[in-house]
């Protein structure tokens, strides 16, 4: 019974061939091209590994472009200075906020 081939894989994905490929190829599953036959197990554990992997990608880069956008040498120690006469409480607070 033929599986699912690698190409209608990608295009499902929406990755290239190559990189599915190269998966199996590290997953240790022989395939010789784009044209070969996945079984249901192995087509299903290749989605599993690349969701994964583009959802990590996904996440790195949002992280990166959060830093990119408040960089942490950017943080500037404000103090405010609270007095209280009545009771004559001083408290200093100290904060750390982003300049921008």
């Amino acid at each position: 019974m033929p599986g699912l081939r690698v190409y209608q894989l990608a295009k499902e994905l929406k990755v290239q061939s190559a990189l599915i490929l190269e998966l199996l190829d590290r997953l240790g599953k022989e395939v010789h091209s784009d044209l070969s036959s996945l079984d249901i197990s192995t087509a299903a554990l290749v989605r599993e590994k690349l969701t994964a992997a583009v959802e990590h990608e996904k996440r790195r880069l949002m992280e990166q472009r959060r830093r990119a956008r408040h960089p942490a040498g950017h943080l500037r120690e404000q103090v405010v200075e609270l007095v209280i006469p009545r009771n004559q409480l001083h408290v200093r607070l100290r904060m750390n906020s982003r300049v921008g």
